[in-house]
């Protein structure tokens, strides 16, 4: 057989290059798009938790109510300009009574002869108020040593008054 010399030795041929890094570039992707799934499920987890913790949160609440406090209801005590409430009450006999007849507390009418309420109970219908000073409202007032029951969210209207804080060994 003859040979040539000046002919370049025969090289061996592997596999294609291109097939190796085309299958590399395929995990690439894959690992890719799991890292980007992982990612989108944490930041969606974490957007749940943190609704989820502001749905639990009370929107703009007050003061929760304690027995014992007290409001001074005056012309000093509330702030200038603050929105004054006109709240439905019930009549109530003692602590744990039956609500009876309605009335009305309109803190306008209630600052021109000033006067206080005390938190008596917090019940689950409502909280029960004892008010002394004069008229609580122009048209069916409340008696004025008398004890009523407000619900909660009426309460919170009326509180937007300053609440005075207790003292601390009351606490």
């Amino acid at each position: 057989m003859l040979r040539y010399q000046n002919k370049p030795p025969r090289r061996r041929l592997d596999k294609p290059v291109t097939k190796a890094v085309a299958v590399q570039r395929r995990t690439e992707v894959l690992n890719r798009r799991i890292r980007i799934g992982f990612a989108v499920f944490y930041s969606l987890a974490a957007t749940v938790i943190l609704c989820t913790a502001v749905a639990k949160t009370p929107l703009a609440a007050g003061p929760s109510p304690q027995v014992g406090d007290v409001l001074q209801i005056t012309t000093e005590a509330t702030a200038p300009g603050a929105a004054l409430a006109t709240v439905p009450a019930r009549l109530l006999a003692g602590p744990w009574a039956h609500p009876g007849q309605g009335c009305w507390l309109d803190e306008t009418m209630m600052r021109e002869p000033g006067g206080t309420l005390t938190v008596l109970a917090v019940r689950s219908d409502g909280i029960m108020l004892s008010w002394v000073g004069g008229d609580t409202a122009r048209i069916a007032s409340c008696p004025a040593p008398g004890q009523f029951l407000v619900a909660a969210a009426d309460y919170q209207r009326l509180v937007q008054i300053t609440v005075p804080r207790r003292p601390a060994m009351l606490r």
